[in-house]
């Protein structure tokens, strides 16, 4: 049986406090995703503990009728097929406070500020004790809205680790590396390993202006070079069409933090419900090319990507995704080229509403530099590190909001301009 949907709005991240006009209808957030969770009883409950009018008492008597209501709850809303216990209530709370510590770091806050507290990092459970202290009359009310966000946050972030069970990401990396690495005539465990080390000098925006397979000596430092970086990277070689290539052959998959905070901007966005559905490319490979032409490995890559046998699942579709646009991190001038593969799961007959891609994204040594080193210039396109921080933007005010943290804007300005130092303007990068 499919779970129905829990739609999780923006509007719900409302700090709730004893100045609320609370009723017995679930009109305030996050009233109305308390008795979604816990049915009647518990919005009851929460809104006479918020009164001060629990008591201990009380929540002993309810606790197991409320917690068995809110695990099978939980059941229905993800699908019958799937446990959800105390277990995995924990590892909810988990995850959520891993989302709200991602933010932090790439908005820079400080962790003691806007971190959570120690009695949030408990994790109980019991879902009851969570709802009893989320509810508390006198509780901090920070604490309170931390409790809040494992609630919510928690519960979008195993549904993200549901799909990517669902969509077999672990499974797809592996079994496609294996595929691509024959395809391109690579030993997967038996090919040696190329260690490469690159020495690249830097001007003085930040660009780079040589790259060198041996030591650069400070000395030689000329026209505007100001910095020398060492690179460590491990290639592969092989041979397509008669030519040798030597490539840097990387794997990534989404993280589940980025995954739940992309899915919240895009809500914050579109003044919309928290949609994971459209975040497809869960997996990932990024190809650079030291030796050899980009061209051809690409256009060998097109002809021959549905040669890959890769059992349970068939590639459908694959298509050029080079478009550089306001919600793309890369930079204009970069021109990095891109594959989306679009698959098919054929141990289910029916038709999917949302595939699993994969992304391949191959770049020049010149343009992996700039991308590991430098993040593109400002105002013009959007940049990895640049773009992170401009996404959460829009979500901050939702995890952190003003009226309990103060203003954010003067940690975020100081992350922005620590970052835009280091921007730069790309010229003449990538094999054309």
């Amino acid at each position: 049986m499919e779970g129905r949907s829990v739609v999780i709005y923006p509007k719900d991240f409302k700090p709730i406090g004893l100045a609320d006009n609370f009723s017995e209808k679930p009109r305030l957030n996050p009233f109305r995703l308390i008795q979604q969770f816990y049915g009647p009883q518990g919005l009851k409950a929460a809104i006479k503990n918020l009164r001060g009018l629990y008591s201990q008492e009380d929540w002993d008597k309810i606790k197991p009728e409320l917690d068995r209501y809110f695990f099978e709850n939980a059941r229905r809303i993800l699908g019958d097929e799937h446990i959800f216990g105390s277990a995995e209530y924990i590892e909810c709370q988990k995850r959520a406070v891993e989302v709200v510590n991602s933010a932090i770091s790439t908005l820079g806050l400080p962790p003691d500020q806007f971190g959570f507290f120690n009695e949030a990092l408990i994790y109980s459970e019991s879902p009851t004790d969570s709802l009893r202290m989320m509810t508390a009359p006198h509780i901090n009310p920070q604490l309170r809205h931390q409790m809040i966000l494992r609630h919510l946050l928690g519960f979008v972030s195993w549904q993200n680790h549901l799909r990517n069970e669902s969509l077999r990401s672990e499974h797809l990396k592996g079994v496609f590396y294996y595929e691509f690495m024959k395809l391109l005539g690579i030993d997967t465990f038996n090919a040696p390993y190329l260690p490469l080390t690159i020495y690249s000098t830097h001007g003085d925006k930040n660009e780079v202006m040589r790259i060198r397979g041996e030591q650069i000596d400070p000395k030689n430092l000329i026209n505007g070079e100001l910095t020398i970086k060492i690179t460590k990277l491990t290639a592969r070689q092989f041979n397509i069409y008669g030519r040798r290539f030597t490539c840097v052959i990387e794997m990534r998959r989404k993280g589940d933090s980025q995954t739940v905070l992309k899915a919240l901007e895009n809500a914050a966005a579109l003044d919309d419900g928290v949609n994971l559905s459209p975040i497809a490319d869960l997996v990932g490979f990024r190809i650079v090319v030291i030796e050899g032409n980009i061209k051809d490995l690409i256009s060998y890559f097109d002809l021959n990507i549905g040669r890959l046998n890769l059992g349970d699942f068939s590639i459908v579709d694959s298509k050029p995704d080079d478009w550089v646009g306001d919600k793309r991190r890369q930079h204009p001038q970069l021109k990095l080229k891109r594959r989306q593969i679009e698959l098919r799961d054929n141990r289910t007959k029916k038709e999917e509403k949302k595939r699993p891609q994969i992304e391949f994204v191959f770049m020049s040594l010149r343009q992996y530099l700039d991308h590991l080193y430098h993040t593109g210039k400002e105002g013009d396109g959007q940049a990895h590190a640049l773009y992170e921080i401009r996404r959460l933007l829009r979500t901050a005010h939702l995890l952190f909001p003003p009226e309990l943290y103060g203003d954010v804007t003067p940690y975020i300005k100081a992350k922005l301009d620590a970052t835009t130092q280091n921007l730069i303007l790309l010229n003449n990068v990538g094999n054309d």
